[in-house]
């Protein structure tokens, strides 16, 4: 602080100057005598405000003029502090501010100009709009748009009882129809299981059918699984009508499905008999949060039935825990990188397995509907040597979501790296290659995995024949 600044801040605690009227006494310190000064020529005080209007016109009281400026000012500071009122209640419902400590927007004077433009909308809607407004829908919609106006089919922004429903355990029961569902590249849902005896099966619907419709209501934009999920999902024994296009028949139907409590099992096991064998095989549908424990409990049981390889499954599985997955690739492969993220800065996380490993042979079902997770798992294990993958090629998702519960219990989903395989391999938009290439029967082409005939799989075939006899 320069010398000016300081006199400016300390100049209240001078101390006051002699008066005109004192007098001194021979036996006493001279003092300020408390009696008003003699009247002299009026010099104006240095003003307390950082300036002063010019002097009224003849005939204006000055001090009706100086209660008018302190007014002015006084609504002035009030009109800020409410400005700055109403910009922290909507951040903090948004979670984007958050008391004891610093929170710095980035873009300078474009984002300051931004949060103002974004106060003018609510002043204008909360004051002036002709009837009266939900500001609590206001502030759910502002973070829904943000969210949706990064163009990111896997970010999302979910109220406070979407958030409830999406934090449940994926295992277990509920009231749906029986199906599995992804986010396809034309924005709409597509069906890439349905489950044996559920009343989707009952009611013919078909994997890769496209959900256009729930009970009227156009839901082929939205991309958000959960959200179309919890529209189909309702009491048991109540009936829900969807809309449903066809890509094989290009045509779109509609139909009545009633609800029932569906029992999901995202691990199955078996052994299979084949030359060479018996071989284990384990199909994981899902990573849900329980994936690695249920996985290595049944991989246990098969080793005690002295298999001589190991089939994997992830055909169709759409994705699912990140640890889960990088759990069960730990128990496979030998010592090394999994898998690794990289974000927009280059910053990049590594998880890496122990030199512990699984010693048999190893084979992984991939098509077009093993995504994300399965992907994960399947690169870890290629590019290890630790198994060759037999089918198609799979989806292509190499994204990382993260999910940020906000304050009020609101919650965000977001896109925050893509993940490599341990070769530096981005399989984002472009999939993983197989080792053997091997369709599935057209015959067989729209029906759910557990339908079709061990004897007439060709993958599965395919895959045990592999392992050398």
């Amino acid at each position: 602080m320069d010398n000016e600044e300081r006199d400016q801040l300390e100049s209240p605690t001078r101390t006051p100057e002699p008066s005109a009227h004192s007098q001194e006494s021979p036996t006493r310190t001279p003092e300020p005598v408390s009696c008003p000064p003699e009247p002299q020529a009026h010099t104006p005080e240095p003003s307390a405000y950082p300036s002063d209007p010019p002097d009224p016109p003849r005939g204006f009281p000055r001090d009706m003029a100086r209660e008018v400026t302190r007014t002015l000012v006084w609504c002035a500071v009030s009109t800020s502090l409410l400005t700055a009122l109403i910009l922290i209640v909507v951040l903090r419902s948004l979670g984007l501010l958050h008391f004891g400590r610093a929170v710095e927007f980035g873009g300078g004077g474009r984002i300051a100009a931004s949060v103002q433009k974004l106060q003018q909308v609510w002043n204008s809607l909360s004051g002036d709009f002709y009837e009266p407004v939900d500001e609590d829908k206001m502030i759910e919609y502002a973070a829904a748009g943000m969210a949706q106006s990064v163009g990111d089919v896997y970010t999302t922004y979910y109220t406070k009882e979407e958030m409830q429903k999406f934090t449940e355990h994926s295992a277990g029961s509920f009231f749906g129809i029986g199906v599995y569902v992804t986010p396809g590249e034309n924005g709409r849902l597509r069906v890439t299981d349905v489950f044996e005896g559920s009343p989707a099966d009952e009611a013919g619907v078909l994997r890769d059918d496209e959900i256009v419709s729930v009970d009227g209501l156009d839901v082929g934009e939205i991309a958000d699984e959960n959200r179309v999920i919890d529209l189909i999902k309702g009491e048991s024994g109540a009936k829900v009508r969807i809309g449903f296009f066809r890509p094989a028949e290009a045509r779109t139907l509609e139909l009545e499905i009633e609800r029932r409590e569906i029992k999901t099992e995202n691990i199955l096991s078996k052994t299979v008999e084949a030359e060479g064998g018996p071989f284990g095989y384990i199909r994981l549908v899902m990573f849900d949060n329980s994936a690695s424990e249920y996985f290595n409990r049944q991989l246990d049981q098969l080793l005690e039935q002295d298999i001589r390889g190991l089939v994997i499954d992830v055909r169709g599985n759409p994705g699912g825990s990140y640890d889960e997955t990088v759990k069960i690739a730990d128990r496979l492969v030998g010592e090394g990188v999994i898998v690794y993220t990289e974000d927009r800065a280059g910053r990049r996380e590594y998880r890496r397995s122990d030199a512990q490993k699984l010693d048999l042979p190893i084979r992984v079902l991939v098509n077009g509907d093993s995504a994300s997770a399965s992907e994960i798992l399947a690169g870890a294990l290629k590019d290890h040597g630790a198994a060759r993958l037999v089918g198609t090629k799979t989806f292509g998702k190499g994204l990382v979501q993260a999910v940020q519960k906000l304050r009020d219990g609101a919650g965000l989903k977001y896109t925050r790296s893509r993940y490599f395989t341990p070769s530096g391999l981005s399989i984002q938009g472009t999939g993983i290659e197989p080792d053997l290439l091997i369709e599935s029967p057209s015959s067989y082409a729209a029906s759910e995995l557990s339908g079709v005939p061990a004897a007439d799989d060709a993958q599965l075939l395919a895959a045990l024949a592999d392992f050398g006899g």
